[in-house]
């Protein structure tokens, strides 16, 4: 008797997702990295830029996971949303990339360590300019 842990089922649906989705489509693909192990991350990512491209199809995900956005490279930055909510509670969507004090951010950690941190989220909010620094923290 042979069994599969649910991370590398979901792994198997997710490539059999890419695999069979037709031409110029639009695949969504909520929480990808879900139970997943995290060792896993870049290689998942290199599948999805390979196949979307080699197959033509836009690929939307959505994760919460560190280990995943620190596998991202600098130049994916720019298909990243960080989707968050303001001080009002209004749901705010916005680019990576035009995030004015991004390198300053980074050179902290990778995304997924920023975020994690709640860097990113304090920043957009305007709450690190009411904190006193710490040392070596923008925050």
């Amino acid at each position: 008797m042979q069994t599969l842990s649910e991370g590398t089922l979901r792994f198997i649906i997710i490539l059999t997702a890419i695999l069979t989705s037709p031409a110029h489509s639009l695949l969504v693909i909520d929480e990808i990295d879900n139970g997943i192990h995290p060792s896993r991350a870049g290689l998942l990512l290199e599948i999805l830029l390979k196949e979307s491209a080699a197959r033509q199809i836009d690929i939307l995900v959505t994760t919460h996971n560190e280990a995943f956005l620190n596998v991202l490279t600098p130049a994916m930055l720019s298909f990243v949303q960080y989707v968050h909510r303001d001080r009002a509670g209004n749901s705010i969507i916005t680019p990576v990339d035009e995030i004015a004090e991004l390198p300053r951010l980074l050179a902290q950690g990778n995304l997924g360590d920023v975020v994690a941190n709640k860097k990113l989220h304090h920043f957009l909010n305007g709450d690190w300019q009411h904190k006193k620094p710490k040392a070596n923290n923008l925050f």
